[in-house]
C-alpha cells in the first residue's frame, strides 16, 4: 500500500532525527518531500506542464507523464486498464491536456532516500558555521556533530562516499 502524505512526513522524520539538534520543522520536511516528489496524484481543474508525472486517485498501479500540457478536467479522464499493454497510450484531458501512459507508478510518490539525504545536508548546514564557539570560559567543538551530518547523509546518497 503507497503511503500517504503524513506516513511519508513520519518516516522521513525519523530518517532524519528531525527532532534533534539541528532540527527541521514540518514545514521543511514538506518541502523536502516537495522536492523529491517523483508524481502527484492527479487533481482536477490543475495546470500542468510537459513531464509532469500523476497517478490516478484510484492508484491504478500506472504513471502518466504531461505531454501536451494544459489544465485537467473537472472529471479524472478514463485511464485504461492497468496492464503493460498500454505503455505508450495517450489518454486525453481537458481540452488539450495530453498524458501518457509510462508504465508502472513508483511504489511511494516521493523519493524518501534522496529527501533524506538532502535533510542532513540541511542539517550539516545549519551547524557549519557554529563548528567552535566558547562561552563562559568553556569551549564547545560542533565538528562532531556536523561530520555525523555528512555521514548521515552519505548513508542515503545513491552514490557512496558522495554529499
Amino acid at each position: 500500500m503507497p503511503l500517504t502524505l503524513d506516513q511519508a512526513l513520519s518516516r522521513l522524520s525519523r530518517m532524519v532525527a528531525a527532532t534533534q539538534e539541528p532540527t527541521l520543522d514540518t514545514a521543511a520536511l514538506e518541502e523536502l518531500l516537495t522536492t523529491h516528489a517523483r508524481a502527484t496524484v492527479w487533481t482536477a481543474a490543475t495546470a500542468y506542464g510537459v513531464g509532469e508525472a500523476v497517478v490516478s486517485t484510484a492508484r491504478n498501479g500506472r504513471l502518466y507523464r504531461c505531454l501536451e500540457p494544459g489544465t485537467s478536467d473537472a472529471a479524472e479522464p478514463e485511464w485504461g486498464a492497468t496492464c503493460a499493454q498500454y505503455q505508450g497510450r495517450q489518454v486525453g484531458d481537458g481540452d488539450e491536456l495530453v498524458w501518457v501512459d509510462c508504465g508502472p507508478a513508483f511504489s511511494d510518490l516521493w523519493d524518501l532516500k534522496a529527501a533524506a539525504r538532502d535533510g542532513w545536508l540541511q542539517k550539516a548546514a545549519a551547524v557549519a558555521h557554529q563548528i567552535k564557539f566558547g562561552s563562559a570560559g568553556q569551549t564547545f567543538e560542533l565538528q562532531q556533530q556536523y561530520e555525523h551530518c555528512l555521514e548521515m547523509s552519505a548513508r542515503y546518497s545513491s552514490t557512496p562516499g558522495v554529499f
